[in-house]
């Protein structure tokens, strides 16, 4: 790895609006950083968990810890919840989209979209920045979704499109979609009592973005990431 100097920071991550996906082995460290990299793009974000089982979390969440307001914070307890609609769901949608949208393919990306989307895409309308998203645990959605970039990118267009700023955290390598986001990451460390010896590696980025593909940054140099792993709010 070639450890990139720092600061660099995650609010490059927004230039300009896109998706980003963050992935690595331990769900805490991935949950935390994920949170870091929402939080420095919108001090009010949303948040969606899917509430992983058995305890598999490993250490207070996000949520748990208090860094998100109640009302931005969704807890999935049921991974179908978010699951794709069928194109034809939902046709009440179309009453936030413009008569020109309602005649392209992009109608049917945003019905696609699980409902949880779709409301917090309704509270983004007519609102001037889009509002930034996390996704947690993804990895425990990730059957009902395809997997290839062209497949995937409908998706994340809707999403951004309808103004928000999505994140998505995940601890399985996301495999060939992963090429459809604007931003991919990969962050390893040993655990989250150890990641002070841990480094955020560039997968994908915009060539435009300060952070280059192929390059590292140790955990302990980019102050946000330190603050949440290290259990104190980013913001």
């Amino acid at each position: 790895m070639l450890l990139e100097p720092s600061p660099l920071d995650f609010t490059e991550l927004s230039r300009p609006p896109g998706a980003t996906v963050l992935w690595g082995e331990h769900r805490a460290v991935v949950n935390r950083l994920l949170f870091a990299m929402v939080r420095a793009n919108d001090p009010e974000p949303f948040w969606v968990q899917v509430v992983a089982p058995g305890g598999a979390e490993g250490a207070p969440t996000p949520v748990d810890l208090g860094w998100i307001a109640k009302e931005r914070a969704y807890l999935v307890g049921d991974p179908m919840e978010l699951q794709p609609h069928e194109a034809i769901a939902n046709m009440a949608l179309t009453s936030l989209l413009s008569a020109g949208e309602r005649q392209s393919s992009l109608l049917a990306d945003f019905l696609r979209l699980p409902d949880v989307t779709q409301e917090l895409i309704g509270y983004q309308q007519g609102k001037s920045s889009a509002r930034a998203l996390g996704i947690a645990n993804v990895d425990l959605v990730r059957r009902y979704y395809p997997s290839t970039p062209e497949e995937v990118a409908p998706f994340l267009q809707a999403m951004v499109k309808g103004g928000l700023l999505p994140f998505f955290g995940i601890t399985t390598r996301p495999g060939r979609g992963q090429w459809a986001f604007d931003h991919s990451f990969e962050v390893r460390a040993p655990s989250l009592e150890r990641w002070e010896e841990g480094a955020l590696i560039c997968e994908k980025s915009p060539s435009s973005s300060p952070w280059r593909v192929g390059a590292a940054v140790r955990l302990r140099d980019l102050p946000a990431a330190a603050r949440a792993l290290g259990g104190a709010s980013p913001g």
